[in-house]
Parts: C-alpha cells; structure tokens; sequence
C-alpha cells in the first residue's frame, strides 16, 4: 500500500506540475493578448492622433487662406470704390469746366466736312455754327463726357472683376495643391 500511496503521490505531483504549467500557459497567453490588444491600441491611437493633426492643420490652412482671399476681395473692392469715385469726380471736373466754357470739346469731322463738301450739298459748318469752329453743343458735349465717363466706370469694374477672378483662382488653386497627397 505504501506504494500505492507513492505512486498516488507522485501522480497527484505531476497532476499540480502539469495543472501549474497549463496555468502558467494560459497566463502567458493572456499577457500576450494584452500586449498584442496594448500595441494594437497605440498604434491606432497614434494614426487617429496624426490624422487629426494633419486635419487641424489642412483646415488651418484653408482657414488661412480664406482670411487672404476675403482681404483681397475687400481691397479690390476698395480699390474699386476709389477708382469709381476718380472717374465719376472727373466727369463732374470736365461737365463744370464746359459749363464755365473753359473745356470745349470739338467736333473732329466738322471742319474736314467743310473744307471738302459732297457734291450736291450745300456747303455750310457741318452743323456747328461758323463763330465757334465745329464746337459741340453744351448739351452734346455733356452727354459725351457722361458716355465717355460710363465707359470709363465700365472698364474699371471690369478691372476688378478680373482681379476678384484670379483672386479666386489663386484660392482654388492653393487649396487644390493643399488637398494633394502626391
């Protein structure tokens, strides 16, 4: 019996050496899960970190570039107010020097139709009286000055739509070379 009793001994060792090890395993086993899930979840943590500053930074940049183009389009609205005012201050400059006759605006043709007449009309000041050498009209020359000074007024938004316009463009073009991964 006593050596029954060893042997028992013996298998109830190997039985607490062979349960220790499985013990032993399935602990390692488990440390490594929870290594493998602590590097896994660094990892992520650090790719969601660099992605959100690089999506801070991106939008910083718009944000940026936003503020100049908004500057740009309010200068080029002052420059256009300013021009705007310069051409309209001239067109009043030029009506109140002919209304105090000391502008006169001349009618370029007049004088060319007088000193060759078609054949068949009667010659005469092209309309104009003689006294005052193919003057035009106070009245005439008013509206002239005013259609010259639209058309000035014109060219000058047109100035400033193409600088709003490639303001705009720089903006696209910035922003797509910004949202570029090449």
């Amino acid at each position: 019996m006593r050596q029954r009793g060893i042997a028992q001994m013996y298998l109830l060792g190997a039985l607490a050496v062979a349960a220790l090890m499985a013990a032993m395993i399935v602990g390692a086993y488990r440390a490594g899960q929870k290594a493998e899930r602590a590097y896994w979840q660094e990892r992520e943590l650090q790719a969601v970190a660099a992605a959100d500053k690089a999506l801070t930074q991106a939008y910083e940049t718009m944000r940026a570039m936003e503020r100049n183009a908004q500057a740009a389009m309010v200068a080029a609205s002052d420059a256009y107010q300013k021009e705007l005012a310069h051409v309209r201050n001239e067109k009043d400059r030029v009506i109140a020097g002919l209304r105090a006759r000391g502008i006169v605006l001349r009618d370029p043709w007049s004088p060319y139709i007088d000193a060759h007449p078609m054949p068949g009309t009667a010659t005469g000041t092209g309309g104009c009286d003689a006294t005052q050498g193919g003057e035009f009209s106070q009245q005439t020359a008013e509206f002239l000055v005013g259609l010259a000074s639209e058309a000035d007024e014109v060219v000058v938004q047109l100035g400033r739509c193409q600088q709003v316009v490639r303001a705009y463009q720089q903006l696209i073009t910035k922003g797509d070379a910004h949202g570029r991964n090449d």
